[in-house]
């Protein structure tokens, strides 16, 4: 997923099965977030401001049921906007 950066983006990750109760977390950089974290059953709703360049990058959703089967999905978020050149030498205008 790409944003620019400044503005208001919501990640989601929606789980499916597992046994009851399901706890999920959601992870930045290996830190547990709260902030902007909303759960609602098994869908876990982020909402990230991208005024900062900490706020890319990658969020793990992680799901753990009583039985301790434990899923994760990763969502990347990057940042969009002017030209990114990768090993290339841009063009002169």
């Amino acid at each position: 997923m790409r944003s620019f950066k400044g503005f208001q983006v919501r990640l989601v990750c929606a789980f499916k099965g597992g046994v009851p109760p399901v706890n999920l977390l959601v992870l930045k950089g290996g830190r547990t977030m709260s902030d902007g974290v909303l759960v609602k059953g098994k869908h876990v709703f982020v909402t990230v401001w991208t005024n900062h360049t900490r706020a890319f990058g990658s969020y793990d959703c992680v799901a753990k049921d009583a039985k301790g089967k434990r899923i994760k999905q990763r969502i990347t978020l990057q940042r969009a906007g002017m030209l990114r050149f990768v090993g290339e030498i841009p063009l002169a205008r």
